[in-house]
């Protein structure tokens, strides 16, 4: 049976290399999205809104083996990232900052047959198999059950 995939997720920004809070500007190049994304304030309360995303996937199988292969496509898309620093007050390039975005998984909705959606939240845990091979175990909760109206 197939169904329709949506995942509504984003990346939080860790900055490092901050001796004090300041204005910035961001430009950020994501892997396997079109546009950059641009991040600007201050470096205490960055509006992260434009790294809120969505994917969609059609296709067999369920919620644990679509978050799985999501989950390597995301953590690849924060670990191959593209980003230049302006400082707000100086307006230069700033090369003594690092950033790190960091996976948030904010929704998951499915679409069934019959145009039936189920909406899920979830958390996950990380832990290392009987092999010694990093693992990550789902915990998926279902929190409505909606009917399309397309």
């Amino acid at each position: 049976m197939t169904k329709l995939f949506s995942l509504n997720f984003g990346f939080d920004v860790l900055l490092l290399g901050l001796d004090k809070h300041r204005e910035v500007e961001i430009e950020i190049k994501l892997l396997n999205v079109d546009e950059k994304k641009f991040l600007k304030g201050s470096t205490d309360s960055l509006d992260q809104s434009p790294l809120n995303l969505v994917s969609e996937w059609e296709g067999p199988g369920d919620h644990n083996t679509f978050m799985d292969f999501m989950d390597v496509d995301i953590t690849k898309m924060g670990d191959q990232i593209e980003y230049s620093f302006k400082d707000g007050g100086e307006g230069e390039e700033n090369f003594f900052l690092s950033m790190f975005l960091l996976p948030r998984y904010d929704r998951l909705l499915i679409k069934n047959e019959g145009n039936v959606i189920e909406e899920y939240t979830f958390s996950f845990e990380d832990y290392l198999d009987e092999n010694n091979i990093q693992r990550r175990k789902w915990e998926i909760e279902k929190v409505n059950l909606l009917k399309s109206i397309s």
